[in-house]
């Protein structure tokens, strides 16, 4: 059994933490609690109190009676933080490092596994900053269970109610101290999209916000495996040492560099023409019609399967909009991937999609799911491949 430090924030959801408090204390695990400011508006500590063996603290920096290291002791004497649930605010404030409250404070100082559980408005949750906040906390090695879809106290509907007690309970059992599957692995992942210029300032390219790949590349770092990131253009702060690769060409050259890996995985939107003719200078605008002639591009994944120095795995990702399991096979044999991801058109710029998982020997479909969901598939299924023949 663990001792577990839980904080609870304000969100309408603080008070389904009186039913994860008892499952954990009856499962024999040893609590501290943390009652932010904005939580005890939803909830009373006097409440937690009547229900719970746990230690109470308020979201003070200093507390009466208090040892001021208080953070220290909570920091290094704690197996797992759970934040549950978390509000936007609460993430927020996480990601920009602030440490303004015993809470943070404690989060700020400990080695211990952090685990998030996102409640809230599904439009806040869908909103562009929370997310970026949300991966940049998954990049630092923080834990996020995604909340459950339904409608809201709010009555919006969509992703932002809070998880299954079950499925909390499960990921705390299980997945947070499950042992790394990827451990000592090397992996390549390109993600985001690249331009290709017509004149000094036209260029074609495709969409994608890297979104896809940023969760993918969090949890293949949760598996332990070394990750190198290379991005290009992305709606998304990136870490600091990822490598910036804006053209198909710049793809490629740094993908051949920081070969050999172990794994390599192209979700880039990698431009597939490029312009047979450069111009130089500005094209004019006239009455006329322009007649430009593009020519193919490189293929940046095409070239990393068939490199002397392949990675074991090497994966695909495939935007369809008819076809969708030829088109997903062809490229899987044409391409010498082990494995492609085919994702439809249709849904571009949501956060769910209509998945298919395509290997040689299966076509799987996974319905509509999240991006969050897809990740941790994915990298469910590299693990088993890339230890599949180990030892």
């Amino acid at each position: 059994m663990k001792k577990i430090l839980l904080v609870i924030t304000g969100s309408i959801a603080a008070y389904k933490a009186i039913e994860l408090i008892k499952e954990l204390e009856n499962k024999g695990n040893e609590l501290n609690i943390i009652l932010t400011h904005s939580a005890e508006r939803f909830i009373s500590k006097l409440t937690i109190a009547s229900l719970s063996k746990a230690n109470i603290l308020q979201d003070k920096i200093f507390q009466e009676d208090m040892d001021p290291m208080l953070h220290i002791q909570l920091a290094k004497n704690h197996d797992q933080i759970i934040v549950a649930p978390a509000s936007a605010d609460f993430i927020s404030k996480l990601a920009c490092g602030l440490a303004s409250s015993l809470s943070l404070l404690s989060i700020t100082a400990t080695k211990a596994p952090i685990l998030l559980v996102p409640a809230m408005n599904p439009q806040m949750y869908k909103n562009k900053i929370l997310q970026e906040n949300l991966q940049s906390l998954k990049m630092c090695g923080f834990q996020v269970i995604e909340p459950d879809y339904g409608v809201t106290a709010c009555g919006d509907e969509g992703f932002g109610r809070y998880p299954q007690i079950e499925k909390i309970l499960n990921y705390i059992e299980f997945d947070s101290i499950k042992k790394q599957k990827l451990k000592g692995k090397k992996a390549i992942i390109n993600l985001g999209s690249t331009r290709e210029s017509i004149d000094p300032v036209r260029f074609i390219g495709n969409e994608s916000s890297g979104e896809q790949g940023f969760l993918i590349a969090s949890e293949l770092v949760k598996q332990g495996c070394e990750v190198n990131i290379i991005a290009g253009y992305v709606d998304y702060d990136i870490p600091k040492n990822s490598f910036r690769a804006y053209t198909a060409k710049d793809m490629l050259n740094i993908s051949l560099e920081l070969l050999p890996a172990d794994i390599y995985i192209g979700v880039a939107a990698i431009c597939d023409f490029k312009i047979k003719e450069y111009s130089k200078e500005k094209i004019k605008k006239t009455n006329n019609n322009v007649i430009l002639e593009f020519e193919p591009n490189i293929d940046v994944v095409s070239n990393i399967s068939n490199n002397k120095d392949r990675p074991k795995l090497v994966i695909g990702f495939a935007l369809e909009s008819e076809s969708h399991k030829q088109n997903c096979i062809n490229k899987l044999k044409s391409k010498n991937l082990d494995l492609i991801i085919m994702n439809k058109t249709k849904y571009i710029g949501e956060f769910s999609n209509e998945f298919a998982i395509c290997s040689p020997e299966r076509y799987e479909e996974t319905g509509k799911i999240s991006k969050n969901d897809l990740a941790k598939l994915l990298v469910e299924k590299i693990s088993i491949k890339i230890n599949k023949n180990r030892g």
